[in-house]
C-alpha cells in the first residue's frame, strides 16, 4: 500500500495552518491559558499543543503534534465541535476542568473531571500525554485526574493503551479522521478483541475487515516482520486491564502507529533529527488480509490463483462449486470427517500461517503441545490445536472447535505460526504418498517420515504371527532406496491389517542397519513371497500381504502418470477381488551416484497445502 506519499501530503497540508507564538512553559492554569496563536511545549521539546486548521479547512481545533513535524497531529480535543474563528481560549475552570471557550465564553469542549480539584493544572508531558492534576500532588500516574491518553485519536503513541479497562468498562481504540480536512470521527476503528487471546481488528462501521492473528506471547500473529531495533510490542493482561502498547527501544528514533481514513494501519518511524516519517509497514498487506476472504475451512494463498482453496481434509460444498472460478470469491468447505472418532484420523501440521479466528475455542495455558494434542484428539469436534505462546520453545494450548475461519499463508514479509489440523486418516496417507511420489527426498527424510508413522497406524499386533510378518516385511535400513518401498508397505499393512488394541512403537520393528538391496531384487523378480516369514501358515494372510507389496510397488513407479492416486490405493486395498496391474520400474532407481546425495536443497511440504505430517499417539 502506497501510504507514505499520502502521509507526507497530509502533513504538508497541515503545516501552513500552524502559525503560533511558542512559549517554553508546558503548563496550563486559569492564570496561564493558551490562546489561538500561542502554544505550550513539553520539557524535552518533543510535543507541542496549540490551535490549528487541517488541510484547506478554516475551522479551528486544539491539538497536539510533534514539535519537529508540525503536520503530525496525534490528538485533537474538540474534534466533534470546531471553532469557527480564532477567538478560542484553552484554560482551567473553577472545578478543575480543562475547557475550550469561544469568544462568548461558551464551553466548546471540556475534560469533564468528575470531582473538584483544589489547585488544578494541565501539563503536556514528553510522552505527548496531556494530563490534569492537582499542582500540589505527586507527579506519578495515580495523580492524574484526566489524561488525553484515555481518549485516543487516530494515533497510538509509545505508552498509550489500546484495549480495555475492566474496572470501568472503558475501551480505548483508534478512530480515523472523517476526511483529510475533517478530524471528526470517521467510521473506521482499530480495536483490541479480548475474547480468549487478544487480537487486533480493523473495523468499518460494525463490520470486521482485517484481523491480526492472536497474541502469541511475543507479537500478534500474522503481523509484518519488523526489526526489534525500533520498538518492543507489549501486551498487558491482568484482572484490571487488558491492553496493547509498545515502547521505543532507541530513544533517538520516534515511532507511531496510525490509522488513516482509507482504513490502513501504518507503522511510521522518524530517525534522529529528521522531520519526515518513513513507513515500516502498512496493514492490510494484500487481498488475503481481508477478513474471511476465503470463507470457512479454507486457506488464502496470495501467490496462487485462485487464491482460495479448502484445507487438507476438507472439500468444497457442492452448491458453492460454481463460485470457484471467482478469483476473489469466498469458498465454503466442509470436513470429510464423520466426527465420530471411529473412522481413524490424525493431525497435519500447517506451518507458517495466521491462526484462525477465535470463534469457538478453548485456551489452557498450563498444557504443552503434546498434552494439547491428546486433549484435542479426545474431543471429536476439536478441529485444530496450536501453542498459545511461542516464547521459550512454545507452551500453552489453544484448541479450535467447529469451522476454521480466516486462515492465510504468511508471505515473506509477515510472521506466521504452526497449527495442527484434524484430518481423516486417508488424508494423512494421501499427504504421505504424495511426498514419496515426488521423488525429491533423500533417504534420511524417509526414515523421519516413518518415525512419524509409529504409534498411530501401528498400535497392536494381533498375534505373534502378525509381529513376525511385520518384522520380516520391515527388515530394512532407511539408508537404502528400498526404504521408499517399505514406507508404502508400512502404510498399506498398518492401514489394512492391524487393529487398534494398544500402542506399539514401530521403531522397535526397524533394525538400525540392514542392507536389503537383494530383497528388492527379489521383489522385482516377482518372488515377493520369499520375504514372508515361513512361520505364517495362513495362506490368506500371505495373499493379503503380497497384495500390499504389489500396491506399494505401484505407488513408487517411475512415471507419475503410472502411479495410482490415493482413492485408487484405498479401492485396491479394500477390494481384494480387483485385479492389480503389474508394477513398472520404481521411480527411485535413478542413474546417478550416491543415494544420500539425492536430497534437494529446498524440500517441499507433502500436501497441497504444504503441510507436514503430525501423527497422534493412540488412545
Amino acid at each position: 500500500m502506497e501510504s507514505l506519499p499520502f502521509f507526507i501530503f497530509f502533513s504538508t497540508l497541515l503545516i501552513p495552518s500552524l502559525h503560533f507564538l511558542s512559549f517554553a512553559a508546558d503548563i496550563i492554569t486559569s492564570d496561564l491559558p493558551v490562546k489561538d496563536g500561542q502554544t505550550i511545549i513539553s520539557v524535552s521539546q518533543s510535543f507541542e499543543l496549540g490551535f490549528f486548521s487541517p488541510g484547506t479547512s478554516n475551522y479551528r481545533y486544539v491539538g497536539i503534534w510533534y514539535k519537529k513535524s508540525p503536520g503530525t497531529v496525534v490528538w485533537v480535543a474538540n474534534r466533534n465541535k470546531p471553532l469557527t474563528d480564532k477567538s478560542g481560549v484553552l484554560t482551567i475552570d473553577s472545578r478543575g476542568n480543562l475547557v475550550l471557550l469561544d469568544q462568548t465564553k461558551n464551553t466548546i469542549w471540556s475534560s469533564n473531571v468528575s470531582s473538584i480539584i483544589a489547585g488544578p493544572e494541565a501539563q503536556l508531558l514528553d510522552s505527548g500525554n496531556l494530563v490534569v492534576r492537582d499542582n500540589g500532588s505527586s507527579r506519578n500516574t495515580e495523580s492524574y485526574r484526566w489524561q488525553s491518553f484515555d481518549q485516543p485519536f487516530d494515533t497510538l503513541l509509545p505508552g498509550m493503551k489500546l484495549g480495555w479497562d475492566l474496572r470501568s468498562g472503558q475501551e480505548r481504540y483508534l478512530t480515523s479522521w472523517r476526511s483529510i480536512n475533517d478530524p471528526s470521527p470517521g467510521d473506521i476503528t482499530y480495536r483490541l478483541d479480548i475474547r480468549g487471546l487478544p487480537q487486533l481488528f480493523i473495523v468499518v462501521g460494525s463490520v470486521e475487515k482485517v484481523r491480526s492473528g492472536p497474541w502469541n506471547g511475543v507479537f500478534f500473529g500474522g503481523t509484518p516482520k519488523v526489526h526489534n531495533s525500533v520498538f518492543e510490542p507489549i501486551l498487558v493482561r491482568n484482572e484490571d486491564e487488558i491492553y496493547y502498547t509498545y515502547r521505543l527501544v532507541n530513544n533517538s528514533v520516534s515511532s507511531i502507529l496510525t490509522l488513516n481514513q482509507s482504513g490502513a494501519v501504518e507503522r511510521l518511524v522518524m530517525y534522529g533529527q529528521k522531520s519526515e516519517w518513513a513507513t515500516i509497514y502498512s496493514v492490510p498487506v494484500d487481498t488475503c488480509e481481508n477478513y474471511r476472504q476465503c470463507g470457512d475451512n479454507a486457506i488464502c494463498r496470495v501467490r496462487k490463483s485462485p487464491i482460495c482453496e479448502c484445507l487438507q481434509g476438507y472439500r468444497s460444498i457442492p452448491e458453492e462449486e460454481l463460485d470457484i472460478q471467482n478469483f476473489y470469491g469466498s469458498r465454503k468447505c466442509e470436513t470429510r470427517l464423520t466426527l465420530d472418532c471411529r473412522s481413524g484420523e490424525g493431525f497435519l501440521k500447517l506451518p507458517g500461517v495466521k491462526l484462525p479466528d477465535l470463534l469457538e475455542f478453548r485456551l489452557v495455558e498450563s498444557m504443552n503441545l503434546k498434552e494439547c494434542q491428546a486433549e484435542c484428539f479426545k474431543n471429536c469436534s476439536c478441529s485444530a490445536f496450536a501453542n498459545s505462546n511461542i516464547s521459550g520453545g512454545g507452551s500453552g494450548c489453544l484448541m479450535w472447535f467447529g469451522n476454521l475461519i480466516d486462515i492465510r499463508e504468511q508471505s515473506g514479509s509477515t510472521i506466521g505460526q504452526d497449527i495442527h489440523i484434524r484430518v481423516p486418516a486417508s488424508e494423512l496417507g494421501a499427504c504421505y504418498f504424495s511426498h514419496l511420489l515426488k521423488g525429491n527426498l533423500g533417504i534420511e527424510d524417509y526414515s523421519h517420515q516413518n518415525h512419524f508413522l509409529s504409534g498411530y497406524f501401528l498400535e497392536s499386533a494381533r498375534s505373534s504371527k502378525r509381529k513376525k510378518m511385520l518384522k520380516t516385511a520391515l527388515v530394512a535400513s532407511m539408508s537404502t532406496l528400498l526404504g521408499i518401498f517399505v514406507s508404502g508397505l508400512i502404510l498399506c499393512i498398518c492401514w489394512r491389517k492391524i487393529k487398534k488394541k494398544g500402542t506399539k512403537e514401530l521403531s522397535s520393528y526397524l533394525p538400525a542397519k540392514n542392507n536389503i538391496a537383494s530383497k528388492y531384487t527379489v521383489l522385482l523378480e516377482r518372488r515377493a513371497s520369499e520375504l514372508i516369514d515361513a512361520g505364517l501358515e495362513d495362506s490368506s494372510e500371505k495373499s493379503q500381504l503380497l497384495r500390499c507389496i504389489q500396491v506399494g510397488l505401484l505407488c513408487v513407479q517411475k512415471l507419475p502418470e503410472d502411479r495410482p492416486v490415493m482413492a485408487t490405493v484405498v479401492f485396491m486395498l479394500a477390494n481384494e477381488e480387483a485385479a492389480l496391474p503389474q508394477p513398472q520400474q520404481p521411480g527411485f532407481f535413478i542413474e546417478r551416484g550416491s543415494i544420500i546425495d539425492s536430497k534437494p536443497r529446498n524440500e517441499e511440504s507433502c500436501s497441497t497445502n504444504e503441510a507436514t505430517i503430525t501423527i497422534l499417539e493412540a488412545r
